[in-house]
């Protein structure tokens, strides 16, 4: 996963592999730890071919704890398998346009 810092002091995390059950728990984590040690984590989901149901609960956790301790939690240049799922699982309104941003 690549982690860049920008002006306000936001992480941007790119994984490197799909989200799926196999790396939830790494990302789960690295998701946190960002967020409790930064103002905000910038999600780039622009390589994700892949995610499952346990991907889908990480973002919703991270978003979660996320606006329960004030951070900033965006998802940018989701692929678009990432669209399709959040379409079907009918969770555009969760991680609504203000929430994604656009490469």
């Amino acid at each position: 996963m690549q982690l860049t810092e920008n002006h306000v002091k936001a992480y941007t995390l790119k994984p490197h592999e799909n989200m799926t059950i196999y790396n939830a728990v790494t990302l789960k984590e690295q998701l946190i730890s960002c967020l409790e040690n930064n103002n905000g984590v910038v999600l780039d989901l622009s390589s994700i071919s892949e995610m499952d149901t346990a991907g889908l609960q990480v973002l919703i956790l991270a978003q979660q704890h996320a606006l329960q301790s004030g951070k900033l939690f965006q998802l940018a240049d989701c692929s678009s398998i990432v669209q399709e799922i959040f379409e079907l699982c009918n969770l555009n309104t969760l991680f609504s346009n203000a929430n994604i941003v656009r490469g």
